[in-house]
């Protein structure tokens, strides 16, 4: 039984490295990419400010379109949503800043104490031969769901906080600001809310079980 949790375990940390180096080559591309504009279009137009937004249209209409090189012939085509990179004039301040910034830094912490307490609880289980349901390691367990939690509350707050500071710049006819990546953080809720559901059960069981031993 250890053996299959420490392979799913393995395979678990495999993919966060797969998507977390996906994620760090995808953020590089952008930065050099963004700087490489915002450089160019400096020597051009002078001094402008960079931004990245979410936009989709109001209505879906198919007046657009693009070239396909397989047959040779543009494609009537309609923007769904789409982030795009903004050149403007002028320079966005916001008073959102100071919050983004604690919001991303609760975001990294909270994230590193999800994985440093989870490997807590796999080396517990594994070190462990005959007492495993632990009021230790149902505490690591609900540690894991509030951390995982905080972290998907400060993700969806900072998209939020990034739209209404993009709302108060950006207004473009015939499209509306939108977030990105909500969804994702909602299902990290669902998850952190299963993770805690987990640990009640393993108390309920652990006192279930010590009632049981007073009773004989």
């Amino acid at each position: 039984m250890k053996t299959k949790l420490n392979i799913t375990f393995i395979i678990m940390l495999l993919l966060v490295a797969v998507n977390l180096g996906s994620n760090i080559q995808e953020a590089s591309k952008d930065f050099w990419q963004g700087f490489n504009l915002g450089f160019n279009s400096i020597e051009q137009e002078g001094v402008v400010s960079l931004y990245g937004i979410n936009m989709e249209r109001d209505e879906y209409n198919m007046n657009d379109s693009i070239y396909n090189s397989k047959t040779n012939s543009f494609d009537r085509v309609t923007l769904k949503k789409e982030q795009f990179i903004i050149i403007a004039n002028q320079d966005k301040k916001t008073e959102n800043e100071t919050l983004n910034l604690i919001l991303s830094l609760i975001t990294f912490v909270s994230i590193i104490y999800f994985w440093l307490v989870f490997i807590k609880v796999v080396l517990s289980v594994n070190r462990n031969s005959t007492v495993i349901f632990t009021q230790k390691l149902e505490n690591r367990l609900k540690k894991c769901s509030i951390s995982l939690a905080i972290f998907a509350i400060c993700q969806i707050t900072y998209r939020y906080s990034e739209l209404s500071a993009a709302k108060d710049y950006f207004a473009h006819e015939g499209y509306r600001l939108t977030t990105n990546g909500v969804s994702g953080d909602i299902m990290l809720l669902v998850i952190s809310t299963g993770i805690f559901m987990v640990a009640e059960i393993f108390t309920i069981a652990r006192k279930m079980k010590e009632e049981q031993e007073l009773t004989i």
